[in-house]
């Protein structure tokens, strides 16, 4: 049988109580919610508005990635394991991501005012990363 969405809610919810190395009833206590209340919600019994959700998010101090703050380098994106074939188009990357430094510009931006195509791919990979990142924490 597959989890339902308030006990999804409720595995995550916990997981940023367990950050906080808090106890139930404190973490409870520091996010403004009744004690009875928030274990309902940690045992996945009941639904919370995604206000709520934020709260507690905000509580534990989870801050997750967004577009706007979200910026790996080159090799933060793809410097992690690279066959020769790949070194080539990694030290070009390299190159683009120097020369948009140098005017100030996100990499990835400057990319893509010469190749839209290409800007678009490499955005959706740092989507994709970004995604992977938040579920680890989230």
């Amino acid at each position: 049988m597959s989890e339902t969405h308030k006990e999804w809610i409720g595995k995550r919810v916990k997981k940023f109580r367990k950050i906080t190395k808090l106890s139930q009833k404190d973490f409870a206590k520091k996010a403004g919610i009744p004690l009875n209340e928030y274990i309902r919600i940690e045992n996945g019994e009941v639904e919370i508005r995604i206000a709520r959700y934020m709260r507690l998010q905000d509580t534990a101090g989870v801050k997750l990635l967004t577009k706007e703050s979200y910026r790996p380098s080159v090799m933060q994106l793809f410097g992690k394991k690279t066959n020769p074939e790949q070194q080539i188009l990694l030290r070009t990357f390299l190159d683009i991501e120097k020369n948009a430094s140098e005017k100030g510009l996100y990499w990835v931006d400057y990319l893509r005012e010469f190749f839209p195509s290409m800007a678009e791919l490499i955005q959706r990979m740092v989507e994709k990363e970004m995604y992977h990142l938040n579920s680890k924490v989230a």
